[in-house]
């Protein structure tokens, strides 16, 4: 079993440590997910970092991953345009387009628009962020 933990960054000592018990205790491997400042602060937790297979860094998608990810080139370019490979964007669309049997760069952009905040038109009071 895996436990799977976001924003792990932003765990304490305790939170640590608990899930390092749980770790002990019970047959789960834990993985953490957070941006290059969690090694730095896992090196501070001894009981933990001596736990850890290894470190990984995953830099967003290209397009050219899109393109054989999705296997059509229209709908990866509308799909990279609309997130710039950034991970939790893709997973957001991807999750909706896996539904959809052929789309479309139209089917893309209203996807993104229903699951892409825009953080310029959150300012203004909506999440107006349609592309043409």
């Amino acid at each position: 079993m895996r436990l799977v933990i976001d924003e792990a960054a932003r765990l304490n000592r305790p939170q640590f440590e608990l899930i390092r018990d749980l770790s002990d205790r019970y047959p789960i491997s834990a993985v953490f997910i957070g941006t290059d400042t969690l090694p730095k602060k896992l090196v501070y937790y001894d009981t933990v970092v001596h736990r850890i297979a290894g470190v990984f860094s995953v830099p967003p998608l290209t397009l050219a991953d899109l393109r054989l990810l999705l296997g059509d080139a229209a709908a990866a370019e509308a799909t990279y345009k609309r997130t710039k490979g950034n991970w939790r964007h893709l997973a957001r669309v991807l999750e909706r387009l896996d539904n959809i049997d052929a789309p479309s760069p139209l089917v893309v952009h209203k996807i993104a628009d229903e699951v892409i905040l825009d953080p310029d038109a959150l300012k203004k009071g909506g999440n107006n962020n349609a592309q043409a």
